[in-house]
This record gives structure tokens, C-alpha cells and sequence, in this order.
């Protein structure tokens, strides 16, 4: 079972993350490959409560940013294909996940990079920037306040 936290900045994110880890001993706990997100995962990575799934990933170097902080999985969005740059070079000039998932060319995201490897948190941050994450985050967090809204206005129905 995976859930994601709803909070923007860190210390809410990691106060989520810690009561939806008391949810069940099998949870994943979602957090996004945003600055804030990294800092949250690098933070409960080292409280070793629940295994962590780094969301909203476009680049190569935002997995990369997020193992780093100690993500267990990393989830790329390949689905909104047609609305990123998944399918050639970033527009960082990365290599991105959609051409890191050809099997010739699955070398150029691990090359250079160990999980035992320790980088500067302001080269993690560059690895994160991506356009579409903030978009994903964005429509992630509008639609968690209609969903709110609309909860509101069935209770007061009632």
C-alpha cells in the first residue's frame, strides 16, 4: 500500500509521512522529487520508518536526486509522455528517463552514480528542476483541495 503526503513544505511533509507510516507495516510513503520533497525524504530516509516512493519524476536526474536522498523506488511519469520531454533530451540537455529506459541506454542514468555516493545538497537540487514536476505538484495539490471542497459539501448535505 503506497500513500502520498499532501503538504508543500517539509516539516509538514515529514510530520505526514510519520502518521502514515503508523498506518500499516507494509506502507509506502509517496513524497515528491520536488527541494522541499528531497529534503523530506533525506530526512525520514534516516528515521528508517517506511520505505519511500520519490514521485513526479521527469529526468534521469531527478531519480538520480531522489535515490540519492534515499528513495527505495522512484516513479517516473511516463504517462503524461505527450506533455514532457520524455522522448528526447531534456530541456537541461540531460538524458531523461523515457531514453534511460532503451536497454542500450540504460547505462547513461547509473554511470557516475553510486548509492554510496555523497553529493552536495545544492547538486542534488539542480539534478531536481524540471518544468513538469512543479506542474505535476501543482495539479496534484489543486485537485486535493476540490477533493477536500467537495467532502465539505457533502457533510454539510447531511
Amino acid at each position: 500500500m503506497s500513500a502520498e503526503v499532501t503538504a508543500a513544505d517539509t516539516g509538514e511533509m515529514l510530520e505526514q509521512a510519520r502518521e502514515i507510516a503508523g498506518w500499516h507495516p507494509n506502507v509506502v510513503i509517496k513524497l515528491p522529487t520536488t527541494t522541499n520533497g528531497l529534503r523530506a525524504m533525506r530526512a525520514f530516509a534516516a528515521e528508517d520508518r517506511a520505505p519511500i516512493n520519490a514521485t513526479v519524476i521527469f529526468s534521469a536526474g531527478q531519480a538520480v536526486a531522489a535515490a540519492s536522498a534515499g528513495a527505495s523506488y522512484v516513479s517516473p511519469f511516463v504517462g503524461a509522455r505527450h506533455r514532457s520531454d520524455l522522448r528526447g533530451p531534456s530541456r537541461r540537455g540531460e538524458d531523461n528517463l523515457g531514453r534511460a529506459a532503451q536497454p542500450h541506454q540504460r547505462h547513461r542514468v547509473v554511470e557516475g552514480w553510486r548509492p554510496d555516493l555523497h553529493m552536495a545538497f545544492a547538486v542534488l537540487e539542480q539534478l531536481l528542476r524540471h518544468p513538469l514536476t512543479e506542474e505535476a505538484v501543482d495539479l496534484f495539490s489543486k485537485d486535493w483541495e476540490r477533493l477536500q471542497e467537495s467532502a465539505k459539501v457533502r457533510a454539510l448535505q447531511r
